[in-house]
C-alpha cells in the first residue's frame, strides 16, 4: 500500500500492515479550549482529542516524530489504566507531569490517590531556567533537520545528479527523521564539528538510537565516484563494527566536499540496512576495512547530558 499524490503519481509506501501502528488524533477546531469529547475509545480505537491551540503546543514543544507518537502512546496508556483516579489540570500540564516524569507518566500515577492536581504547572514550567536552557541547547539540533530538508528537496527539485529514486530517499531521510529531538543535539553537534574540522576526513557515531552514522567529505576536484565508492566501503565497516558491539542496525552514509569558498556542494547518501551480517558481509568488510585502511585506530567516543541542562 502506497500513499498517491495530488496528480495521481505513487507516492511512499505505507508498509506492511502488520507493522504499522495507528494513532488517531481529532482537534477540535474553534472549541475556544473547551473540547466537548474526551479521548478514550469511541468504539473504534483510542481517539486522543486536542483542541488547536493544545495541538499547537505538543507539536512545537514534541518537534520529531518520535518524540511526538511517544507522547501519544504513553498518554494513552495513561488514560486507559483502571483506577488511576482524576487528573485535574490541562493537557500542557500533562506535558509538564511527561517531562518531570523522564518521558513518562510515571511519577503521575505514584501513589494510590483520587484526586490529581496539576493545574497551573505549565506557566510555572516554562519560567523555569532548565526550560530556558534546554530550548537553548536544543537551538543546535535543527541543524539535523535542515539536513533532512536539503535532502528532500533536492529530490522533489530534481537536482539528484546520482540514484535519488523515491524509495531509497524515502528510506534514508525516514531513518534520519526518526532520531529525538535530544538526540539531534548530538548528530548536529558532531556533523557541524566534522564540516568545520579541515583535517578531518571522515567520522562516524553509534547513538541510541541503534542507528550507525558515517560522514565523509572529499575534495571538489577527487571524483565523486571515488567518494561513492569510500563512503560504501566505510559504511561496511561501519555495520561490521556495529556487529561486533553487539550492536546491530542500519547505517546511513552522508558524503560531501570539504567547505570551499565560492563554491556549492553535493550529497551523496546511501542506507545499509542487512538485518542479519552473515560471515560473507564481514570478510567483504574486512577487505574493505584493508583496502581503504578504515577505522584501524578509530575509539568510540561517549557522549552524554540533560536534556533539561542545569543552570
Amino acid at each position: 500500500m502506497e500513499v498517491v499524490t495530488a496528480d495521481g503519481s505513487k507516492g511512499v509506501e505505507l508498509g506492511p500492515q502488520p507493522s504499522r501502528i495507528v494513532h488517531r488524533v481529532a482537534v477540535a477546531i474553534g472549541s475556544g479550549g473547551a473540547v466537548p469529547l474526551e479521548s478514550r475509545d469511541h468504539g473504534a480505537g483510542f481517539v486522543h482529542v486536542f483542541d488547536e491551540a493544545t495541538l499547537f503546543t505538543l507539536l512545537s514543544e514534541l518537534d520529531t516524530i518520535t518524540d511526538f507518537v511517544e507522547y501519544l502512546r504513553k498518554r494513552e496508556q495513561l488514560l486507559t489504566t483502571p483506577q488511576q483516579g482524576t487528573i485535574i489540570g490541562s493537557e500542557e500540564d500533562l506535558l509538564v507531569a511527561y517531562y518531570f516524569g523522564v518521558h513518562s507518566f510515571d511519577k503521575l500515577q505514584d501513589g494510590a490517590y483520587d484526586l490529581r492536581v496539576i493545574a497551573g504547572s505549565w506557566d510555572d514550567f516554562t519560567d523555569m531556567p532548565e526550560y530556558k536552557a534546554k530550548k537553548e541547547a536544543d537551538e543546535i539540533s535543527y541543524v539535523w533537520d535542515q539536513l533532512i530538508s536539503k535532502i528532500h528537496d533536492d529530490y522533489a527539485n530534481g537536482d539528484m545528479d546520482f540514484g535519488g529514486d523515491l524509495k531509497s530517499v524515502d528510506g534514508i531521510t525516514r531513518t534520519m527523521a526518526r532520531e529525538p529531538r535530544f538526540y539531534r543535539r548530538y548528530l548536529s553537534e558532531a556533523f557541524t564539528e566534522f564540516m568545520e574540522d579541515p583535517m578531518k576526513k571522515s567520522r562516524f557515531m553509534l547513538g541510541d538510537s541503534g542507528i550507525g552514522y558515517v560522514f565523509l567529505k572529499q575534495k571538489h576536484a577527487e571524483p565523486r565516484k571515488d567518494r561513492i565508492a569510500e563512503l560504501h566501503a566505510r559504511a561496511y565497516v561501519m555495520r561490521d563494527k556495529m556487529e561486533e558491539l553487539g550492536r546491530p542496525g542500519v547505517v546511513v552514509g552522508i558524503a560531501t566536499e570539504f567547505p570551499e569558498k565560492g563554491s556549492g556542494f553535493s550529497l551523496d547518501l546511501l542506507l545499509l540496512d542487512f538485518p542479519e551480517w552473515t560471515a560473507e558481509l564481514h570478510q567483504q568488510a574486512v577487505a574493505a576495512r584493508d583496502d581503504f585502511d578504515l577505522f584501524k585506530s578509530s575509539e568510540l567516543v561517549h557522549r552524554s547530558g540533560d536534556e533539561f541542562p542545569q543552570t
